[in-house]
């Protein structure tokens, strides 16, 4: 857990060695360094620094899980299909553009 503090308090142009150094003497395990505020802080889990592990891993399943179905089909509907940048089907763009102003 050393080299993300060290890399993270260096980040915010302190000294990672001696900012590391006052977060080991601590033996509490939700002391540590809060980069926005720049200083020391006793309890991470209450100023909003460290979230529980379950959300973070929840959130990575959820995304992972998405990511394969875009993957895995063939096209992907959205509510502005037409606005999407893609300059490869300019052609099929265009011609869909007027059936698509029509029904709408």
């Amino acid at each position: 857990m050393e080299v993300p503090a060290r890399t993270i308090i260096a980040s915010t142009g302190k000294d990672p060695g001696y900012w590391s150094e006052k977060i080991k003497e601590s033996n509490d395990s939700n002391f540590g360094y809060n980069a926005k505020a720049e200083e020391l802080c006793s309890d991470m889990y209450n100023t909003g620094i460290i979230d529980p592990v379950k959300v973070e891993i929840m959130a990575i399943q959820y995304s992972t899980s998405l990511a394969g179905a875009f993957i895995t089909t063939d096209c992907v509907i959205t509510s502005d299909a037409l606005n999407c940048g893609v300059a490869a089907n300019d052609e099929v763009l265009d011609k869909d553009r007027s059936i698509f102003d029509e029904q709408f």
